[in-house]
């Protein structure tokens, strides 16, 4: 095989790879924005965790979180946290 058609085939064969590598990316990048138009806003998904958070906290007989039980959670916990961080010293 003479010189200039190996490098003809050189240049050829490396534009195939370089235009390969740009049509994958071009369709990654496609994919990807698809996904993150697909997914909720960030405020429907803070809603969502503040309507979720209400849910798993609730009283069900009272239909609302008791504030004043949760307050006393958080400082049951607190205290539980001290003493397990003073037992470790």
């Amino acid at each position: 095989m003479n010189q200039p058609l190996r490098v003809a085939l050189a240049i050829i064969g490396i534009v195939a790879i370089a235009l390969g590598g740009t049509l994958y990316v071009l369709k990654r990048q496609s994919a990807e924005n698809e996904n993150i138009a697909r997914r909720p806003s960030k405020a429907q998904r803070i809603e969502d965790a503040i309507k979720d958070n209400f849910e798993r906290t609730k009283d069900p007989k009272l239909g609302y979180p008791p504030v004043d039980r949760l307050a006393k959670a958080i400082e049951q916990t607190r205290q539980m946290q001290q003493k397990l961080c003073a037992s470790k010293k």
